[in-house]
C-alpha cells in the first residue's frame, strides 16, 4: 500500500472513529469532571491529548516510516551478502531453464540423449515445413527418375554388370602395382613352374600366395 492510500484508510479510521466516540458520547449521561492535575496528566501520555484523527495519522506516518526503515535495512544486508560473478551461459540458464540447474546426472543423460533430439527434430520439421510453405514449386519425377533415384540393395550391385567390371579394373591395377613394387624376382626352371602351375590349381582360395590370386579364384567360382 502507497504512503497516500494508508494516510487516506487512516483518516477514514478516525473519522469513524470520532463518529463512534461522539455517538458514544450523546448516548451515555455520564460526564465527569477533570480537574487541572488529570488535565496535565492526560496531556503527558502518549497521545499527548491530541484528538483522535491526528494520533491516528501520526501513528499511520510512524507505520509508513518503520516500513521504509525496514526495507532500507534489507536493501542495505542484502547488498553485503556475498554474490559471485556469473556467466552470460549461466545467467540465461537462470532465467530461460531454472529447472535444469536441480537436475541429477541421470537426468541429464537421458535428455541429452532423448529429450533434446526429439526437440531438435520437432524444430527442423517445423522449420522445413514452413521453408515448403514459402516455396510452392513441386517438381514432378517420372518412373524412370524415380527408379534411378531408388538406393540399389547390395545384390542388385553385385549383379551390376558395370559395377563388376569396376571392380576387375581395380584388382587388376592393384596387382600391376602390386608385380611393380616386387623387386624380388627368382628364375626358376620349367620343371618347378609346371609343378607350382599345378599346385595353384588346387590350391583353396584362402591358401593362394597374393590377393590378387584369393581375388580371382572367389571370382571364378561366383562366375
Amino acid at each position: 500500500m502507497t504512503p497516500l492510500g494508508a494516510a487516506a484508510l487512516a483518516e477514514r479510521r478516525a473519522r469513524r472513529e470520532e463518529q463512534r466516540e461522539a455517538e458514544e458520547a450523546a448516548a451515555c449521561p455520564f460526564a465527569p469532571k477533570l480537574n487541572e492535575i488529570s488535565v496535565r496528566l492526560a496531556e503527558g501520555s502518549e497521545g499527548g491529548g491530541q484528538p483522535v484523527l491526528a494520533r491516528m495519522q501520526a501513528w499511520s506516518a510512524g507505520r509508513c516510516e518503520r516500513q521504509r526503515e525496514r526495507e532500507q535495512a534489507l536493501e542495505e544486508e542484502e547488498a553485503a551478502l556475498f554474490t559471485p560473478s556469473i556467466s552470460e551461459a549461466t545467467q540465461l540458464l537462470l532465467t530461460a531453464r531454472p529447472g535444469r540447474l536441480s537436475e541429477t546426472e541421470e537426468e541429464r543423460t537421458v535428455r541429452l540423449a532423448r529429450t533434446d533430439p526429439l526437440v531438435r527434430e520437432e524444430w527442423r520439421a517445423a522449420a522445413e515445413a514452413a521453408s515448403l510453405a514459402r516455396h510452392p514449386f513441386a517438381p514432378r519425377i517420372d518412373g524412370i527418375s524415380a527408379r534411378i533415384a531408388r538406393p540399389k540393395s547390395d545384390d542388385e550391385l553385385m549383379r551390376d554388370p558395370r559395377g563388376k567390371a569396376r571392380r576387375a579394373s581395380a584388382v587388376e591395377a592393384w596387382r600391376r602395382a602390386e608385380e611393380e613394387g616386387r623387386t624380388f624376382a627368382p628364375r626358376l626352371s620349367a620343371a618347378s613352374e609346371a609343378i607350382a602351375a599345378r599346385v595353384t590349381d588346387r590350391l583353396h582360395p584362402a591358401d593362394q600366395a597374393t590377393l590378387s590370386e584369393r581375388v580371382q579364384a572367389e571370382m571364378r567360382e561366383r562366375a
